[in-house]
């Protein structure tokens, strides 16, 4: 693990050090983003190799250590991109901190410690990563390498570069008690674009801090930071693409920072979250808008240069890089429709694409669980995203958050209570918040445009709750009367505490779950012992089938498997679908002895009722039992 991290991290220094800003703020999420990137990557080419194992990874490591130190002692005059920077020197250095700022820092750090604990203590529970999710990851880090998994839920052969990064978390250990470290360090991505991006509106580095830590505290932000879904990973690459392309727009263009690296690093940060997500294109209005309107604000005789005098300026390894980064990340954002276009003849598999009522790709009668997405823009639907955002979510009365964000929006106490009002004053006052007021709203149309209306929609809007903190900061930073700065601050203080309350436990693991999880060892806390789904079952199921027999599993589109995979992802799982009595002589034919029926149908029961008769089965205690379980 140690090696492996190293290497990245060794990369990511040496491509920190060639594509950065020397802008501070810009630097901090341009470094984050890059070792997110590497990693990613690098796990998707081995994964592909089939050289997805820790040894074979500590193995290659090594090599590319060698490779590099061999590379930096022979040449004679290293680029000045080299070594001409500290690779630390983008880091803040004051050290001293106003009332103000310690308060903020207190409650970074009491997130931070939350997080932690969930990181450490608790095992994944959340509902679509047990179907879909980490189903990817757990085959993946068994077997070795990245390939098309085989079950009941379609939703498996969605984009997954956001799993990659878990697989990077799980493989060392071959164990996922740091799986939840990859939406951690995604979440610590969006915090920094949020802080790139106040400090390109010019607020002070107090409010930065500030606007941070009180758009982190937006609860279904807060629980996707430990929850291994990928629309934090979506919320992180957006908004440090807004962080790059505002401060172009405000600050123009500055040597330091050339305009094509500026673009490259926009390109990388799409092409990885539409890698992780399709709907980074639907909610890309406010990127290309502001990136226009940048672009017009700075324009000289070419916006662009021309190739043959950029080549001359550049040597050939830099162009070299610059090359190697695009078809990268081009690469990286269209793995997942290429291979779809391929196995399944429709890239967004298993959506249906139209455009109009003209079925481009998919089967025309796609079924998911629920109303799966449209794949094709619908006025109408709109209209009730719109209705149902404005007449049931935007009250939060559902329930307590949790991961679903079931009818409501999970924006909390801050962006409602403080948020709304600053955004009025923003919008008429400040110049560039307007722009990103009215951009980040066209971006949310273009989303409700394009998803189903279903109870979960909110999920995707993780990236938007960051203009109720800029607005807010701005308010603050304009007002003249201390004493109303004191009390508004307290007020946001008090509710984003009150965010923090609600998510200390999202509802979803019992207080005894979690004694138990802290007594068992760090590498021994399943998912599988978790009570609160259907009374234990995958841990009885764990305890009666012998540890070196394949599990055959046969669950709905939307049942859960990965908690039968164990938590160190010893348990071998093979689909077994009953649609006729052969299931059992296709459960002999590949040596599979148990079966487990997650929920079961009236004819699955008659199925097995028949093979039971016909003598195709010799035990029937388990399937008694899970009769009288329903």
């Amino acid at each position: 693990m140690f090696i492996g991290n190293a290497f990245i991290t060794a990369i990511s220094i040496i491509l920190f050090r060639i594509i950065r800003s020397k802008i501070n703020y810009l630097d901090i999420p341009i470094f984050g983003f890059i070792w997110i990137y590497t990693a990613t990557f690098f796990t998707l080419i081995i994964g592909i190799l089939g050289l997805l194992t820790s040894h074979k990874i500590a193995v290659i490591s090594i090599i590319g250590f060698i490779i590099l130190f061999t590379y930096r002692s022979f040449k004679k005059s290293p680029q000045t991109y080299f070594k001409k920077e500290s690779f630390i020197s983008f880091l803040p250095r004051r050290i001293h901190l106003s009332f103000f700022e310690m308060i903020i820092c207190f409650l970074a750090l009491i997130q931070f410690t939350r997080i932690i604990i969930h990181i450490w203590y608790i095992p994944p529970y959340v509902w679509d990563t047990m179907v879909y999710h980490l189903v990817n990851v757990a085959e993946w880090v068994q077997k070795g390498r990245i390939f098309a998994v085989t079950t009941p839920v379609d939703r498996v052969y969605w984009p997954a570069s956001f799993e990659l990064l878990e697989a990077w978390f799980t493989v060392f250990l071959h164990n996922d008690l740091l799986v939840k470290v990859a939406p951690f360090v995604y979440y610590i991505l969006t915090g920094a674009s949020a802080y790139a991006i106040a400090r390109a509106i010019r607020l002070s580095n107090s409010l930065s801090m500030a606007v941070v830590v009180f758009y982190l505290y937006t609860p279904s932000l807060a629980i996707q930071a430990t929850a291994c879904k990928n629309d934090v990973g979506i919320s992180a690459v957006y908004l440090i693409s807004i962080a790059i392309l505002l401060n172009l727009l405000i600050n123009g263009k500055q040597d330091s920072f050339p305009l094509h690296r500026q673009l490259l690093i926009i390109m990388m940060a799409l092409c990885l979250g539409i890698g992780i997500k399709p709907y980074m294109v639907f909610i890309s209005p406010a990127i290309f808008i502001i990136g226009i309107i940048a672009l017009w604000k700075t324009r000289s005789s070419r916006i662009f240069p021309n190739f043959r005098v950029w080549t001359k300026h550049h040597n050939k390894a830099y162009i070299s890089i610059m090359l190697l980064l695009t078809i990268s990340s081009l690469f990286l954002g269209s793995y997942w429709y290429i291979r779809n276009w391929i196995v399944f003849a429709n890239p967004v598999h298993p959506t249906d694409f139209r455009i109009g009522d003209h079925l481009i790709f998919g089967t025309g009668n796609a079924v998911q669980f629920g109303p799966g997405q449209r794949g094709s823009a619908s006025i109408s639907g709109l209209f009730e995203n719109l209705k149902s955002l404005l007449t049931i979510r935007i009250f939060d009365k559902s329930g307590a958050y949790s991961s679903h964000l079931s009818d409501m929006t999970g924006w909390g106490w801050f962006n409602f209570a403080c948020g709304f009002s600053a955004i009025i004053y923003a919008l008429i006052f400040i110049k560039y918040m307007r722009l990103l007021i009215i951009t980040f709203i066209i971006s949310l149309i273009g989303l409700f445009v394009f998803i189903s209306i279903d109870p979960w929609f909110m999920r995707f809007t993780m990236w938007f709750p960051v203009i109720f903190a800029l607005s807010f900061a701005c308010l603050i930073s304009n007002m003249h009367y201390k004493w109303l700065k004191a009390i508004l601050i307290t007020f946001a203080i008090i509710c984003s505490l009150l965010n923090y309350v609600a998510v200390l436990n999202v509802g979803e693991i019992s207080t005894e779950d979690f004694q138990k999880m802290i007594n068992l060892p760090a590498l021994r806390r399943s998912t599988a012992e978790l009570t609160h789904h259907q009374e234990g079952m995958f841990k009885k199921v764990l305890e009666i089938i012998p540890k070196d027999e394949i599990i055959g599993v046969c669950y709905p589109n939307n049942g859960w498997a990965y908690p039968l995979y164990d938590s160190d992802y010893s348990r071998h799982l093979e689909y077994v679908p009953i649609y006729d009595i052969q299931f059992v002589k296709r459960m002999k034919e590949r040596n599979i002895n148990y079966l487990s029926v997650e929920r079961i149908t009236s004819e699955q029961i008659q199925l097995i009722e028949k093979a039971v008769k016909e003598n195709y089965l010799d035990k029937i205690e388990e399937f008694l039992y899970a009769l009288k379980k329903g």
